[in-house]
């Protein structure tokens, strides 16, 4: 086999239910007489082996994100590390916010379905955007509803949390008379109703 200054290999992963994985792995030397034989088997070698730990940290990346958007980017991590035994939790100190809109029933029933989702999505998006750059962690989207909390690791840190918390919400009341959002999620047709206070509380709220 002659000398070689550059080498590449393939690795490919078959998962039963996904499609194929393939990885592709590039080697390089400044060496002028390029790659040795033996030296290009054990390439081969690494780069099948670095196909099955890339999947493995792909997979692993994937699940985290799900967590995060559903479970919380605080909570999600804990469940991915095994902290998922029912009945148990943490005691955690935080303002809690809760948030619907006023007057969705009858929206939902004069409004298309599509409008009733742009809406939402809508309403949704400019809450996110607030809380998440306030410092705040979203636990659930329930219907026309959105729970999350600002964590309060100190006593002497509960005004600032409170403050973040409100200032959120003054954040996303804007975001929402915005003039990117749906004419029917304004509040000018209709209130939205949103309140927060401190709350000790045991357990892990996201898995209550």
């Amino acid at each position: 086999m002659g000398k070689s200054n550059s080498w590449s290999a393939t690795s490919t992963r078959r998962r039963s239910v996904s499609p194929p994985t393939t990885l592709r792995t590039g080697f390089v030397t400044d060496r002028l007489s390029g790659f040795t034989a033996n030296e290009i088997s054990d390439l081969t070698r690494i780069s099948h082996r670095l196909g099955f730990l890339a999947d493995l940290r792909n997979h692993r990346r994937i699940v985290s994100n799900i967590l995060a958007a559903y479970l919380g980017s605080k909570t999600g991590p804990k469940v991915l590390a095994g902290q998922i035994r029912r009945g148990t939790g943490e005691e955690i100190t935080a303002v809690l916010w809760s948030s619907d809109l006023r007057g969705f029933t009858e929206r939902s029933d004069r409004l298309e379905g599509v409008q009733v989702i742009t809406m939402l999505n809508a309403l949704f998006d400019a809450q996110a955007k607030a809380i998440v750059s306030h410092g705040g962690e979203i636990l659930k989207f329930i219907g026309d509803g959105l729970l999350c909390i600002f964590p309060i690791d100190s006593a002497d840190k509960a005004r600032a949390a409170a403050r973040s918390a409100l200032a959120a919400a003054m954040e996303a009341v804007e975001a929402v008379r915005g003039p990117n959002t749906p004419s029917s999620a304004e509040p000018s047709r209709g209130k939205r109703k949103a309140g927060s206070s401190v709350l000790k509380t045991p357990g892990i709220l996201s898995q209550t």
